[in-house]
């Protein structure tokens, strides 16, 4: 979910990602956000009127040259590890997109898992939020060495 003050901030730059507000009393004001990917319409209003805030992540910017992507599930846990990391989520949607293909269910032999192909040790991998814990836990102790990087 995205952050109330980064949606009032009008620097904060949101790429492929729809913001939709769902109170209905709340008349938003409309900015395009600048990209080098096609432009994103964001709704910013007050912090004080909002009261749920639902967004979808679109399908992930980064193709990879065999066609691998992240999905809109590894879009999703792409921006939540920016917010926990400060790494841009075009670099967490490359790794997902090179793990898992934005497989949510993706394994390999040596025991990897889920969308960022974590090992049983950094945590559970049965939802996508306990496989974005992994991939803060792999990260918090190796940092981006964990995907090569």
């Amino acid at each position: 979910m995205v952050e109330l003050n980064k949606l009032t901030d009008p620097n904060f730059l949101v790429t492929n990602q729809e913001i939709e507000v769902t109170e209905e009393s709340v008349a938003p004001t409309t900015y395009q956000a600048q990209s080098e990917q096609a432009p994103t319409q964001v709704a910013v209003v007050e912090q004080s009127s909002v009261t749920q805030v639902s967004s979808s992540y679109a399908s992930s910017a980064v193709v990879l040259a065999n066609g691998n992507t992240a999905g809109e599930q590894g879009a999703y846990a792409a921006a939540r590890m920016a917010e926990m990391t400060g790494v841009p989520a075009s670099t967490w949607e490359h790794i997902i997109a090179r793990e898992s293909n934005g497989q949510v269910n993706a394994t390999n032999g040596s025991g990897a898992s889920g969308l960022f192909q974590t090992m049983p040790g950094w945590g559970s991998t049965a939802t996508v939020d306990d496989q974005i814990q992994a991939a803060y836990n792999a990260y918090s102790s190796q940092g981006m060495s964990a995907w090569g990087y």
